[in-house]
This record gives structure tokens, C-alpha cells and sequence, in this order.
């Protein structure tokens, strides 16, 4: 039933989204139908409900017409506080077109609050929510989140992820007062029938029992044309580095994208997965070096399960001297121990993601541009492959820059698009 949930879920959220602009939500289940529920409504928090401030307090009177960015944060938590170069370089480039800032600090830490926004040139307003009321009544969940105020005072988008941020305040700034009051109306009349698509397929979700028993359906495969028009994530130069591609930004050179492959004859654990029509999530690991798996199985077990439709998680081993640190590198491993080791991790473990054999590290090799298949990833690290096996993403899980490329990825994939609509039509037919 799990998979049914994803796919119900996702039907009505495209329909739903549509005219509110090219801007991915965070959050699932009951906790988005909430942040849904209080979008295109007056903000259900009150700035009254704020304490302290850092820079001039915002009032009701003060932000009155103005499209708003809020962005929660703690002084202690170093994601948080990072994110507040990238809201600043936002608000530095709207300022012109009346764009409110304002940065909701949690409950805990304030004593450090200043010592943080002055050490990153923070110029928008900070404020301290002491009794944690500004921040329940947005429903926050994990800092930083990004909510947007439109000129109407509407709540238009809730908890969005950081790669959206742009999207969005781009969306609220090109507006005037009563285009933004006006969108009301035009959005319900859509949600209205969002929830008529959400009734249509959850009786049908009931009828069929469990989505899972869909077969793999024929759909056209996306062009070159189609992958460059979604606007897929696009790797940082940082990123390319680390997989020792050099990007000559002075001669404005584009760099070629980077493909993933995976070996030629494959040995899986849990069986060959179907990856057409799904995105792909990697991670490198080895049974002796506990540090690239614990906890990272488990999470990735996690991922696979709420994204069931739509991504193969993969769990790579590869040889113990792609993974250790640069001065251990030296370690040789014949293709004797390294089945043995796999042997005797896999003997007793079942997981709801994939395991893949790669002694060859023909994986890592693929990314390499070097080709010396050595460890080219942030150990523990990930990789978010489109679907045209391009590599979109790569670094550690607990940011939100990896959360936003993958949201990224499971809005815009054409393959996945194409599939899900194939789904959509079948199910619809067994009625």
C-alpha cells in the first residue's frame, strides 16, 4: 500500500501546483496535506508572536503589499546558519522589487544568534520566536525551512526546498497586489479538481489493493531535447572537482555532463532492479569499514521505501582501497577477499534497496574522468543519477542542497514523468 500512497500523492500535487510556479515542496503525508491546506491563505502566523529582534522589527503594517522570504534557523545547527548566505545573496538581489527577508531564529541558542549573523554580513531582520508559537503555527519541522509571502499577504508557498528558494520569490516579486489576491480563486478551482484526481484514484488504489501489482507499461523514451528542457540540477564546479573534472570558468567553457555506468554484467543482491522510467541514488560502501554503511543502509533502506516508484536505491561495494584515506590507499585486495567479504555480509542481511558487486570499482571508474577508479565521492556520500544516466548530484545526505536536487530530479525527470503518466492511464482503465 506504501507505493500506492506515493503515486495518489503525487498525481494530485501536480495539478494542484500548477500556475504557483516551478517550486518543489517539502514534506510528505499528513504533514504536507497540512503545509498544502495553508497555502494561498492568510500566514497563520503572527509576527507578534516574536521577541527579541536583530535589525528593525517587522510588524503586520510594515510588511502590508510586500511579497516576504522566511527562513527559520539555530544558531547551533551549521546547516541552518549556512543557509543564510544564500537567503541573503537573495535578498540583496530583490531588495529593489520590495522583497522582505526575515530570519526566524528557534527558541534555543539565541544567545549566539548575533555572534552568527555578524560573522556572515547578515543584513535582513532576525528575530527570536522564544515561545516557539511563530514557528508552529508554520508548521516548521527541521530548520532551515522557506515559506513565501505574497503582496496579498497569502501564505503561497510552504516549506520549499532550498533549490527552489529563487523560483519562488521570483514567482511573488513579479506580482502586484491584486494579481496576487486574484490567483486565489484561479488555484482553487485547480486544487478543486486536484482533489477530484486524489478521490478518482484513491478509490482505485482501493480497488486494485496495492499499487505495486502494476506491470512495467510501455511508455516513449524522453529525447536529448526533452532532458534539456526539464531543467534537470545542474553539477557545481565544486562538484565537478571532486570527481576531477577541471572547469575552465575563465574561457566560459560548458563542461560536458558526467555519465554514470554501471558493470556490464551485474551481480545484485535482492535481484536485477527495472531502472527504466526511475532515477538512480548511489552510495560506495565495504563491510570493513563500518563508517560507510552504518547508519547509511539504513537510511538508505528509508529512501527506497518512500520513493518506491520512482528511484533504485544502490548500495555499491567497492574495493577497500577506494574508500580508506588517501594514506592507506597503498591496501591491495584480491578478487578472493573481496568475495569473501561479500559473502559474509550479504549471507544474513536483507534490505529493501539494492546491493551491487563492483570489484572492478567500474562505478567509480565511470565517474572518474581520470579513470583511475579510485575514490572520487565524499565517503559516506551519495550520487542522484537522472534517468539519463547523468549525473546530477553528488556529496553528503544531511543537507538540504541533496534533498532539493533529488525533489529536483522526481519533479522534472521526462522518463519518470512519462512513466508515471503511463501508470495514471492504467489504472484508470481498470476501472
Amino acid at each position: 500500500m506504501r507505493s500506492g500512497w506515493v503515486l495518489v500523492a503525487s498525481a494530485a500535487a501536480m495539478v494542484a501546483s500548477e500556475g504557483l510556479g516551478d517550486v518543489v515542496r517539502e514534506g510528505s503525508g499528513a504533514r504536507r496535506d497540512t503545509l498544502n491546506s495553508m497555502e494561498l491563505k492568510a500566514s497563520p502566523a503572527s509576527w507578534t508572536d516574536l521577541g527579541e529582534w536583530i535589525g528593525d522589527p517587522v510588524t503586520q503594517g510594515s510588511v502590508a503589499g510586500k511579497p516576504v522570504l522566511i527562513v527559520t534557523w539555530a544558531s547551533w545547527y551549521p546547516t541552518s546558519v549556512q543557509a543564510l548566505s544564500q537567503v541573503q545573496r537573495i535578498a540583496d538581489a530583490n531588495a529593489s522589487k520590495g522583497l522582505v527577508v526575515i530570519g526566524v531564529h528557534h527558541q534555543q541558542g539565541w544567545d549566539s544568534a548575533a555572534k552568527a549573523v555578524s560573522s556572515r554580513n547578515i543584513t535582513f531582520p532576525i528575530a527570536h520566536d522564544s515561545e516557539g508559537k511563530f514557528r508552529d503555527a508554520l508548521n516548521v519541522d527541521n530548520d532551515p525551512d522557506f515559506y513565501v509571502i505574497d503582496r496579498a499577504g497569502q501564505l503561497r508557498f510552504a516549506d520549499i526546498a532550498a533549490g527552489s528558494i529563487e523560483e519562488a520569490v521570483k514567482t511573488v516579486v513579479g506580482e502586484d497586489e491584486a494579481h496576487a489576491g486574484n490567483v486565489q480563486a484561479l488555484i482553487a478551482e485547480r486544487a478543486a479538481e486536484a482533489r477530484r484526481q486524489q478521490n478518482t484514484l484513491t478509490s482505485i488504489n482501493t480497488d486494485l489493493n496495492d499499487l505495486a501489482s502494476i506491470p512495467e507499461l510501455p511508455f516513449g523514451d524522453p529525447t536529448e531535447d526533452d532532458y534539456k528542457n526539464a531543467k534537470l540540477p545542474e553539477l557545481t564546479d565544486e562538484m565537478r572537482d571532486l570527481v576531477g573534472q577541471r572547469v575552465n570558468s575563465n574561457r566560459g567553457e560548458k563542461p560536458p555532463p558526467i555519465k554514470v555506468s554501471l558493470p556490464g554484467s551485474p551481480e545484485w543482491l535482492g535481484g536485477a532492479p527495472i531502472l527504466k522510467g526511475r532515477a538512480l541514488v548511489l552510495y560506495f560502501w565495504h563491510p570493513e569499514l563500518r563508517f560507510t554503511y552504518w547508519p547509511m543502509m539504513q537510511n538508505m533502506d528509508l529512501l527506497q521505501r518512500k520513493h518506491s516508484r520512482d528511484i533504485v536505491v544502490v548500495g555499491v561495494m567497492t574495493g577497500i582501497g577506494n574508500l580508506e584515506s588517501r594514506n592507506r590507499r597503498d591496501r591491495e585486495e584480491s578478487a578472493e577477499d573481496f568475495r569473501k567479504a561479500w559473502d559474509r555480509f550479504t549471507a544474513s542481511r536483507e534490505f529493501d534497496h539494492k546491493l551491487l558487486y563492483d570489484f572492478e570499482a567500474e562505478v567509480l571508474g565511470s565517474i572518474n574522468s581520470g579513470g583511475r577508479g579510485r575514490n572520487t565521492v565524499p565517503i559516506p556520500g551519495v550520487l542522484v543519477v537522472s534517468t539519463d544516466n547523468t549525473l546530477r548530484w553528488i556529496g553528503v545526505t544531511h543537507g538540504r542542497e541533496y534533498e532539493a536536487a533529488l525533489d529536483s530530479v522526481l519533479a522534472k525527470d521526462p522518463a519518470i514523468t512519462a512513466r508515471r503518466k503511463a501508470e495514471r492511464e492504467y489504472i484508470e482503465n481498470k476501472r
